[in-house]
């Protein structure tokens, strides 16, 4: 069973990273005795700068490796978005930062807004070494031409977390999670009739969500030519499913901060969303915490995404450059993963064989069935179509528009921002 890493544990498996992983070889930039490091400035959204996140215990023990760098966690903002937006700031005023956490979705935006380096430029032949330790299809979502965006650093997927405790005192298998939306559906009623649940069905409302929603129900939400298509009949199919459990007094709309609390207190008794949660849920959770793989539609066949994000390089003078490097070795390296995988993040290096956190079972066979990527939305003008998408879903599975005129509307919203 996985334990919390101390820090103390983060610092001993920086000090065996440098002693003997092949993977972590990067080369001094300044003496010990030297006391004019490279100071990096590395873009966090703000739920990894909190100081108790296995990414401040990375970057700690990053420092800990003394190879003449250090590198400062930055809390960039609430969110990816916010992290874009103000890393596109600096970039602009020529203050950083030398690395952003970039969430997968904005891939196609930085290549295209905000310059970002090519990882083969940065290392040079020590790239493909570092790449051959990842899973290759994720390796490919950061290829752009023949440009290497960025090192992998994170993936997740969807799931139904929920309460066992409440699933029993209903008459409910409480090891038996929901498989369809039409069983999550049966199993709310249940619920709200043996329980008195406040919420039967919670859930995070998003892109990604709705990704999910439209994806298992056969669409997609842009076609190959990165152009909008979630309004076909399968896109909005799949949101009527969401929808419809808004509507039918099930899937109770949740503002995003209370959700965590309103599922930990019991007040909730389903909730999907990330697996990244089962960090926080199996901490604090005082019920026994069930999870499941993402229910299907109907018949229609699972097709996972993955989320996550990416380790962009954005510095411009070779120095800033030298030093992200050498964090980005690091990252690579079996102690960086190691400290990385308390995250509650899916593990993208198969040869360390590192323990899952338990409930990430089904995540992780949902991964090895096969994942796309969340949408990348392209253009300069990507991260603003996102959000506008993000707005008019919001709208939409709250009732606040009907379904396939919103549907429409949104299409011919975002398809006004794409290139």
């Amino acid at each position: 069973m996985s334990q919390t890493l101390s820090r103390r544990r983060a610092i001993q498996l920086a000090g065996a990273g440098v002693a003997g992983a092949a993977a972590w070889n990067a080369i001094p930039l300044r003496t010990a005795a030297q006391t004019d490091q490279v100071q990096i400035e590395i873009a966090l959204p703000g739920f990894f700068a909190d100081p108790e996140h296995p990414a401040m215990a990375l970057i700690e023990a990053f420092n800990a490796t003394d190879v003449g760098v250090q590198a400062t966690g930055a809390n960039y903002g609430a969110s990816y978005e916010e992290v874009m937006q103000r890393t596109q700031a600096n970039i602009s005023a020529q203050i950083g930062p030398a690395i952003a956490v970039t969430g997968w979705k904005y891939g196609a935006f930085a290549d295209a807004a905000l310059a970002i380096a090519d990882l083969q430029e940065v290392g040079g032949p020590e790239v493909d070494p570092l790449l051959a330790r990842y899973y290759p299809w994720v390796v490919d979502f950061l290829r752009f031409n023949d440009k290497i965006i960025g090192l992998p650093f994170s993936t997740s997927n969807l799931v139904i977390f929920y309460n066992k405790n409440l699933f029993a005192q209903a008459g409910l298998d409480p090891e038996q999670p929901p498989r369809t939306w039409e069983e999550v559906a049966a199993f709310a009623r249940q619920l709200q009739a043996e329980t008195r649940v406040e919420a039967p069905l919670i859930g995070e409302m998003n892109e990604f969500v709705a990704q999910y929603f439209v994806q298992y129900n056969g669409g997609r939400i842009l076609d190959d030519q990165g152009q909008a298509v979630f309004d076909s009949a399968a896109g909005i199919g799949g949101i009527e499913v969401w929808s419809g459990l808004t509507r039918d007094g099930l899937h109770v709309v949740i503002e995003g901060s209370q959700r965590n609390p309103t599922f930990l207190g019991g007040n909730a008794a389903m909730n999907f969303g990330s697996i990244t949660g089962i960090r926080s849920y199996g901490a604090n959770a005082a019920f026994d915490l069930g999870t499941g793989p993402f229910p299907a539609i109907g018949e229609q066949p699972r097709q996972p995404a993955g989320g996550g994000n990416f380790l962009g390089v954005y510095a411009r003078e070779a120095e800033q450059r030298e030093g992200a490097w050498a964090f980005l070795q690091f990252v690579n390296s079996p102690a960086g993963a190691e400290i990385w995988n308390q995250s509650g993040y899916l593990s993208l290096i198969p040869e360390d064989n590192l323990e899952p956190i338990p409930g990430q079972e089904p995540a992780y066979a949902q991964m090895e069935a096969g994942m796309n990527i969340e949408t990348m939305w392209p253009g300069p003008r990507g991260l603003e179509a996102m959000n506008i998408f993000n707005e008019w879903i919001a709208r939409i599975v709250s009732g606040d528009v009907e379904l396939a005129t919103g549907m429409h509307d949104a299409k011919d919203a975002v398809a006004a921002l794409l290139p």
